[in-house]
């Protein structure tokens, strides 16, 4: 993921290479973090897969997220100037869809995710807040 995002800094690419790209950067992480604590635990298979869900919603809502804040955070916080995926000419989430779109999708799908964690009760309320978190992260 990493190598794509540095490869096509500049370019215009396709919807379908930039979910690729965020999918393979913080998703690719927690999809394995996620998944080896399912498979230690001995979970089912339709576990594994709602689990593995869970993982793409939050990797990809952490991407869009750090998109935002490219453009809204306080680089104070942050520590990343504002605007510096833009003057990179990087192709984010926003410059693909717009800043409303993103917020939307974000919104979306941490709400999917919330309700994927919901439906394994008290045991996964650090699932539920880890997403929350990504959400609502301000760095």
């Amino acid at each position: 993921g990493e190598y794509v995002d540095t490869e096509f800094e500049g370019k215009d690419i396709s919807s379908e290479y930039l979910e690729y790209n965020y999918n393979n950067k913080t998703g690719a992480l927690l999809r394995l973090c996620v998944r080896m604590g399912a498979i230690l635990a001995n979970a089912k298979e339709e576990d594994l897969n709602k689990l593995t869900s869970y993982a793409e919603k939050i990797g990809l809502a952490f991407q869009i997220k750090d998109d935002l804040l490219s453009v809204e955070g306080d680089e104070l916080i942050t520590g990343k100037p504002v605007g510096n995926d833009e003057e990179r000419g990087k192709c984010t989430y926003i410059s693909k869809y717009g800043l409303d779109e993103a917020k939307k999708v974000l919104k979306n799908l941490i709400e999917d995710a919330v309700k994927i964690a919901g439906s394994y009760g008290e045991k996964a309320e650090f699932l539920k807040e880890l997403a929350l978190y990504i959400m609502n992260r301000n760095k």
